[in-house]
């Protein structure tokens, strides 16, 4: 085993796996070595006789149990359950300051010449929570600090049994309000810019949602787009990465009947009416887990997963009637619309871009037999539906909506010009 790979072994069996709750732990494991420090220090004395054994092997235990339960709450997740329990934070902070105030005060009492360097711990531990209390905890955490210290001078200077020069004892309360004071107002200002800072990331967070989700949408029906659509349908587009699933499904390709009459009679309001009021009525038929998609002009793509291909054309022609009978005076008063179909089968793990082209053709024969019906995809071996036999001169790309309903009208006036010659 590599230095690398020992090393992250022994991260992960004493801290965690790597993450947010990773670094908690190791700054509850960094807390928890100044303690190890603290009562090191606190056992040397008292073996030199500088210290009483009365005082320093409580204290010891203590600071050595309480600190390891910290750490064992938080490396094992217990903290996150008392998040979602109780509402503290994760890392524990809060509970964590108080102890270490209230253990540095009751040092304070028995460390005798030493006593100024518990004041100076202090500041460290107002630092260490100042990255995860808020300010009005860290004014708390200050002024019960500050409180307890006062006490304990008073009753270790003018108590029963005084052990501290009354005189010394007023310029450490000086020294502890300005250490204490300075601690609390540096806190207090980076846990501010720190919710500040949370608050803008969440502010951001919310416009990359909203921006992905408008860019996603198409503006006008509040559907999804054609490059959404398109996301959806595609395998995974990484070199050598299998092809993602997304069916057996059955693709539904619609397109609303002589839209271009509805723009040229009415004006482009009414026709953007017409296709807001059939997004609204459509999603209204959708079944759970289907999708449908504006895929440009007047045409809508339907995705429908685990759908055979008869059981799609049965959706289709219901959505075909429901939007027959619906009610569009909203665009013109007494306007009636009908919608073109057709369907194709999207087989799992098969091009998606061929299934799209294959309801296409289907549509297209719709709308050459006579409209508001639906087609299902021929047979691999019609070669009536290939595209050179679809667009003139072999054209491989069908052309825009606005070319196909114009080729569509000419081709319904030749049809009515041969059915009157037919009749004469």
């Amino acid at each position: 085993m590599s230095a690398h790979a020992t090393v992250e072994w022994l991260a992960r069996l004493l801290l965690g796996a790597p993450g947010p709750q990773r670094a908690r732990t190791m700054l509850t494991g960094l807390s928890w070595l100044v303690y190890m420090l603290v009562v090191a220090t606190q056992y040397y004395l008292m073996s030199q006789g500088l210290e009483e054994r009365r005082w320093v092997l409580p204290f010891c235990i203590v600071s050595f149990c309480v600190p390891t339960l910290f750490f064992v709450l938080v490396r094992s997740g217990a903290s996150l359950w008392m998040e979602r329990r109780w509402g503290l934070e994760p890392s524990l902070s809060l509970p964590q300051t108080i102890f270490a105030m209230a253990d540095i005060i009751w040092s304070y009492a028995f460390v005798g010449e030493l006593r100024g360097g518990s004041i100076a711990m202090m500041i460290l531990v107002l630092m260490f929570g100042m990255y995860e209390m808020r300010p009005r905890q860290v004014q708390w955490l200050a002024g019960c600090s500050l409180l307890g210290t006062a006490l304990v001078m008073a009753w270790c200077s003018l108590g029963p049994q005084p052990r501290y020069d009354v005189r010394i004892e007023v310029v450490h309360l000086m020294v502890a309000t300005a250490v204490i004071g300075a601690g609390a107002m540096l806190s207090m200002r980076l846990a501010t810019l720190r919710r500040r800072l949370s608050a803008q990331k969440a502010e951001l967070q919310q416009a990359l949602t909203m921006n992905q989700r408008l860019a996603s949408l198409d503006a006008l029906t509040g559907l999804l787009n054609r490059r959404a659509m398109t996301e959806r349908l595609a395998p995974a587009a990484a070199p050598g990465a299998p092809r993602r699933a997304v069916a057996p499904a059955a693709l539904a390709l619609l397109d609303i009947d002589h839209f271009k009459q509805v723009n040229d009679s009415f004006g482009h309001q009414a026709g953007d009416n017409v296709l807001r009021r059939f997004a609204e009525l459509a999603q209204a038929e959708l079944r759970s887990g289907d999708t449908l998609a504006r895929w440009g002009g007047e045409e809508f793509l339907l995705l429908m997963p685990a759908t055979p291909c008869a059981e799609g054309q049965r959706v289709a022609d219901r959505l075909r009637a429901n939007i027959a009978a619906a009610n569009f005076d909203a665009a013109a008063l007494g306007l009636r619309v009908t919608l073109s179909a057709g369907i194709a089968t999207l087989a799992e793990g098969g091009d998606p871009h061929a299934a799209v082209d294959r309801a296409d053709q289907a549509l297209y024969r719709a709308k050459r037999n006579g409209r508001n019906r639906t087609e299902v995809e021929a047979p691999p071996d019609d070669d009536n539906t290939t595209l050179a036999h679809r667009w003139p001169d072999g054209a491989r790309d069908p052309p825009d909506p606005a070319e196909r309903h114009a080729e569509g009208y000419r081709d319904d006036h030749e049809v009515a010009a041969a059915r009157a010659a037919a009749l004469l």
